[in-house]
């Protein structure tokens, strides 16, 4: 079990440094948003009545159209816009929007791509990061 835990450690490290050392994340444009409620509301707290409201609404404050899309396990609310904006528009988007009572937070749902493969020592032993027996972490690093 120690094994384990030490070999889950070196995972979320090197998943980390990977997230980290991502190049040109505020470049990328993005068509969703996720929308923090007030009161941190769980998801069942709000209905699809209400998650459509929220979106109508904020459709109407900044001119964009959007639907909900899903509820993150925090009860935030995931918008889809109809098109992909630059981290510019987005953040004119939430000027727009201005304030509402139920809403905290607007922000850019984010792409990232890590950078590159790790280069740790003990990388090639960590078995369950190759294609053959794990989840093929390196292709995904490389894209």
């Amino acid at each position: 079990m120690h094994s384990f835990l030490g070999q889950a450690r070196h995972l979320v490290a090197a998943l980390a440094f990977a997230c980290a050392t991502a190049t040109a994340i505020a470049e990328v444009p993005t068509d969703r948003l996720i929308v923090r409620l007030a009161g941190g509301a769980p998801a069942k707290t709000k209905s699809a009545a209400d998650r459509q409201a929220i979106a109508a609404r904020l459709s109407e404050r900044t001119g964009e159209a959007m639907r909900p899309l899903r509820v993150m396990g925090d009860g935030a609310q995931v918008m889809q816009l109809r098109r992909r904006l630059k981290p510019a528009e987005v953040a004119a988007l939430v000027a727009r929007a201005g304030t509402d009572p139920d809403i905290l937070e607007i922000a850019p749902d984010r792409i990232i791509f890590p950078a590159l493969v790790p280069t740790a020592p003990l990388h090639a032993s960590q078995w369950y990061l190759g294609a053959a027996n794990g989840i093929n972490a390196p292709a995904a690093w490389d894209s």
